[in-house]
C-alpha cells in the first residue's frame, strides 16, 4: 500500500479541485444572477418613466368617414 499513497493523494487534490471548482462556479452563476435580476430592475424603472414622459398620441377624428367596404355580391351571380 506504500507505493500508492502517492496516486491516493493525487486523487484526493483532484476531488478537491473538481469540488472547489464547482462551487466557485455555482458562486460566480449566483452572483451574476444577481447583477442580472439588478439591471432588469433598473430597465424596467427607466421604461415606466419613459413612457409615462412620452407624448400623448393623436386623438382619434370622430368625423373622419369609415372605410370602405366592397359591396356583397354573391346575390347578383347569375346561373344560382
Amino acid at each position: 500500500m506504500a507505493e500508492n499513497v502517492e496516486y491516493m493523494i493525487a486523487g484526493y487534490v483532484a476531488m478537491a479541485l473538481i469540488l472547489g471548482g464547482l462551487i466557485f462556479s455555482i458562486y460566480w452563476r449566483y452572483r451574476m444572477l444577481l447583477r442580472d435580476e439588478q439591471r432588469i430592475a433598473q430597465y424596467e424603472s427607466e421604461e415606466q418613466v419613459l413612457a409615462s414622459s412620452a407624448a400623448p398620441t393623436a386623438p382619434v377624428r370622430d368625423d373622419a368617414p369609415p372605410p370602405a367596404v366592397a359591396p356583397d355580391r354573391s346575390e347578383t351571380v347569375p346561373g344560382r
